[in-house]
């Protein structure tokens, strides 16, 4: 799962760079004389610019954190472990991280509600959560 992961996040930090160099060649036509644009198109390209800096930042950052957590082992879910989890009838799988959480990629930070939660809880137990102001009921039904 981890693997799986860091390979989907290089492939996006790789198309994050890509827009980013071309957004770049473009403001750099702008400001060459090649291309006219008018001040607004040049401020919305310096704030896309910013954006997409951030984005490569921050997927370089979930890139080097996921590459650095440890092979965890044991009977209680830490930072690296890879929790199955059941609540409202289904199964989730979650892979647990200290930041920079994506629930739609099943990666879960540590600084979440959900993550604070899960943290240290056992095999097999269940416990309580209130999640977008309802209470829901979690088992944990596998760590690796």
């Amino acid at each position: 799962m981890k693997d799986e992961l860091i390979n989907k996040l290089k492939i996006e930090y790789s198309s994050l760079k890509n827009e980013l160099e071309k957004k770049r060649f473009s403001l750099g036509e702008a400001d060459s004389g090649k291309e006219s644009r008018f001040p607004t198109q040049r401020v919305e390209l310096e704030n896309t610019i910013i954006i997409l800096e951030d984005k490569v930042y921050e997927t370089k950052q979930r890139i080097e954190e996921l590459a650095a957590l440890p092979e965890v082992s044991g009977d209680a879910a830490a930072i690296g472990s890879k929790v199955t989890f059941e609540y409202d009838g289904e199964k989730k799988i979650m892979l647990l991280v200290p930041k920079y959480g994506s629930f739609s990629d099943n990666v879960l930070s540590a600084e979440s509600p959900l993550g604070k939660a899960i943290i240290g809880r056992h095999l097999g137990e269940l416990f309580e959560i209130n999640l977008n102001g309802a209470k829901k009921e979690l088992k944990i039904v596998e760590l690796a």
